[in-house]
């Protein structure tokens, strides 16, 4: 299972693909997406019976975007 994450805009997006999506998560951020990720990330991968052993690899965007955005 691959989980992709960006969190570099205004946009928290969080998706699950297998050989397609499986399952994704968009959430529209106030600049707190450092607040927020670890709690959402938690919760999606609970509501899709996954932990992060399961997950073969994760992508993450790289920007252009907020300097703490990328950072996260």
């Amino acid at each position: 299972m691959k989980l992709f994450l960006d969190s570099s805009t205004n946009y928290l997006y969080l998706a699950l693909y297998s050989d397609k999506e499986i399952a994704h998560y968009v959430r529209n951020g106030k600049n707190d997406h450092s607040e927020t990720l670890i709690d959402a990330l938690d919760v999606f991968l609970k509501n899709n019976d996954l932990t992060v052993d399961e997950l073969d690899s994760v992508y993450v965007g790289r920007g252009p975007g907020s300097y703490t955005g990328v950072r996260i």
